[in-house]
């Protein structure tokens, strides 16, 4: 298990870091702040499900930064430091450091997670004219996956390229791209190129609902309104919360195996 002792020591470095806890107290403030800023303007009338709709919209965006900011460095940090041949000399391999850096980054951005939602839930329970657990644990293990996922994405750039500029590009290019959704065009463009047109005027088609959904941001907000709040309804299987969270799942796996194979061939 030689990965998990650069997890560990990657987790320890991490946690030194006080612009880390300085984005988790930003985290909360949009988290639990908001929520108590909500039940103050409702006078207290407003439940947990109406928060947690909310939720997901302001998570989706933030958390995405975050998960990047932690992880983009990862590898090739250590590459243009020259530690990254310490760290294979000691009984490590590349398979070891790629998964032991994203399993160490990804347990800083959960730790995170997972408190923020724990000062939010305290709010609710005190706030709001009623909680429900089941739905809200539910919101927070969804959002755990969307976090690894974005993680894995930002390892996996770091450990693909050799510099860290072209890393910060790519990362936060892809940022723009998914966050602000700006992926959510890419049907369009594609039609235009086949059809010459930009626009569905007789309705989007189905592989074009699909290909937005494989935006993870989009995946995150669907998986959340299906699984957790039972909101979706009657969709086909390419639009349901558990296509979208198996979305999740393939952008944590791919970037990691492109990552590796990369990492594995480039020369250091």
């Amino acid at each position: 298990m030689s990965w998990v002792v650069v997890a560990r020591k990657d987790f320890q470095d991490a946690v030194r870091s006080k612009a880390l806890w300085a984005v988790t107290a930003v985290f909360v403030l949009l988290t639990a702040g908001v929520a108590y800023l909500l039940a103050v303007l409702s006078g207290g009338t407003i439940d947990a499900s109406g928060y947690v709709v909310f939720l997901p919209q302001v998570v989706g965006v933030f958390l995405s930064l975050v998960a990047l900011m932690v992880g983009h460095r990862a590898i090739v940090g250590e590459r243009e430091s020259g530690t990254v041949k310490l760290l294979l000399s000691l009984p490590h391999s590349r398979r070891d450091v790629v998964l032991g850096k994203v399993a160490g980054r990804g347990a800083v951005v959960s730790v995170a997670t997972v408190l923020s939602f724990a000062l939010t839930a305290l709010v609710m329970l005190g706030a709001y004219s009623s909680f429900e657990a089941g739905p809200f644990l539910a919101v927070v293990a969804i959002t755990l996956t969307f976090a690894l996922a974005f993680t894995a994405i930002a390892v996996g750039l770091s450990a693909s390229l050799d510099s860290s500029t072209k890393v910060s590009a790519a990362t936060y290019g892809l940022y723009v791209v998914f966050a602000l959704n700006l992926w959510n065009w890419l049907p369009n463009a594609v039609n235009y190129v086949l059809h010459g047109d930009m626009f569905f005027l007789g309705g989007e088609p189905a592989w074009a609902t699909f290909l937005t959904g494989l935006n993870p941001t989009v995946a995150y907000q669907r998986a959340v309104g299906g699984i957790a709040l039972d909101r979706l309804g009657d969709v086909p299987v390419h639009l349901s919360a558990w296509a979208a969270l198996a979305v999740l799942v393939a952008w944590i796996v791919v970037p990691l195996v492109v990552g590796y194979w990369r990492f594995d061939g480039a020369d250091l």
